[in-house]
């Protein structure tokens, strides 16, 4: 007889029927067939007189028995795991022949499940790898709930790593759409924006909206969204960094002097004094040489100068 209860087994206790529809820890809700339910303590229900499983639930399947979706070592950490646990569970380590026997200390005949925890526990903390009997029946859980070895390993290794977390996609894709009706608009709140996309969803999903995370953590997938857009800053800006054209695919070097040069005009605050008494801000246009970072030329002129206006400048004199 399997020595291991799961959830939907059908048994026999006290010369009646029962399905086990709860499992916690070492007590078992048992549900009969007008409904009723009583809990019972596993040891008492497997030592009882009469006790017999009528029929067993079938273990829940091994979702990727080949681990391919885990790098090596997860992969191995894994396998390990699940040796260890089901030794616990049945006894025998996964993959032991017919005619083998469980070691005195993993002995379901002999010893509670507990016990197992406990010596596993001293097994692994002997080899080198420290574990409680805690870990151990977190590790049993997650093993006989899921079926699945890689629910034995760090879920943080597993879990895909997103700039917008747990947030439904649905909503990140309002929020993405949002995001740029806003470019040209004037500057809002984020509790205007929060409404607008509530808004959005509610008229697009309107038999199964999906649900907009609170306030402070959609103020957070904001700030994490909107980095570098200047959303909620001056629209003058938005506008501008919006409109910047979009930046080379790769860095380029030029070894040569004279191969490239980039000529750039700014404002700065200067006064200059025009032929008709007219004064006005100045503006600084100068070209750099990409490959040694020198000054090739500088112009200082009235508001409207061009950067050709710098080409035919002669070249500023260097120390020398």
């Amino acid at each position: 007889m399997r020595q291991v209860l799961h959830l939907g087994d059908q048994v026999r206790y006290e010369d009646c029927e029962y399905r086990v529809v709860a499992l916690t820890g070492t007590h078992l809700r048992l549900a009969g067939a007008d409904d009723t339910t009583i809990a019972v303590l596993l040891t008492h229900l497997l030592a009882s007189d009469g006790f017999a499983l009528l029929d067993a639930a079938p273990v829940p399947a091994v979702v990727n028995p080949r681990l391919d979706d885990l790098d090596t070592p997860t992969a191995d950490l894994a396998r390990q795991w699940e040796q260890h646990i089901v030794e616990v569970e049945t006894g025998l380590p996964l993959g032991a022949g017919p005619d083998a026997r469980p070691r005195p200390e993993y002995d379901p005949a002999t010893t509670t499940l507990t016990e197992r925890c406990q010596a596993k526990a001293r097994e692994l903390t002997a080899l080198g790898w420290p574990a409680s009997p805690r870990t151990i029946a977190r590790m049993r859980r997650r093993l006989r709930t899921t079926g699945d070895p890689r629910t034995l390993t760090d879920g943080r290794a597993r879990r895909p790593v997103t700039m917008t977390g747990d947030t439904d996609p649905r909503v990140v894709e309002v929020i993405r759409q949002a995001l740029q009706a806003e470019i040209p608009d004037s500057t809002g709140t984020r509790d205007r924006f929060r409404w607008r996309v509530q808004q959005i969803i509610a008229d697009r999903y309107p038999d199964d909206p999906p649900p907009v995370p609170a306030k402070s953590t959609f103020n957070k997938l904001l700030r994490t969204m909107t980095t570098g857009t200047y959303t909620f800053d001056a629209a003058v800006t938005r506008r501008n960094m919006n409109n910047r054209p979009a930046g080379g695919f790769t860095t380029l070097t030029f070894p040569r002097p004279g191969q490239v040069v980039q000529i750039d005009t700014t404002t700065i605050d200067i006064l200059t004094h025009l032929g008709d008494g007219i004064t006005e801000r100045g503006e600084l246009t100068a070209a750099i040489d990409v490959a040694t970072r020198t000054l090739c030329a500088g112009i200082l002129r009235p508001q409207g100068t061009k950067a050709i206006d710098a080409a035919p400048t002669p070249a500023c004199p260097t120390n020398g």
